[in-house]
């Protein structure tokens, strides 16, 4: 059971890794979403590397999530960016 939930937590984050470095202006424009609403709109710049960083590390969560694959890392940085991000949203 703790290997079908890593399965479909990796399939989640590797699918969305995927789509989001398919379409990086996309992910940027989240990301100018998030600076302007926390306001911190002078880092606009940074949005498309930002973006594309979080999506690479995203997919390689994935990845390592369904593959098993350092598991006693990946787990917590998953669990740290699912609270993160849903905590963001949540706001």
């Amino acid at each position: 059971m703790k290997r079908f939930c890593g399965f479909a937590a990796g399939f989640v984050f590797f699918i969305s890794g995927i789509l989001k470095l398919v379409d990086p202006v996309g992910a940027s424009l989240v990301m100018k979403e998030y600076y302007k609403f926390l306001h911190i709109g002078f880092l606009e710049v940074t949005a498309m590397p930002n973006a594309l960083f979080f999506a690479f590390l995203e997919t390689l969560i994935g990845a390592g999530l369904i593959t098993g694959v350092w598991r006693k890392i990946v787990a917590p940085v998953a669990l740290g960016f699912q609270s993160f991000f849903t905590f963001l949203t949540l706001l």
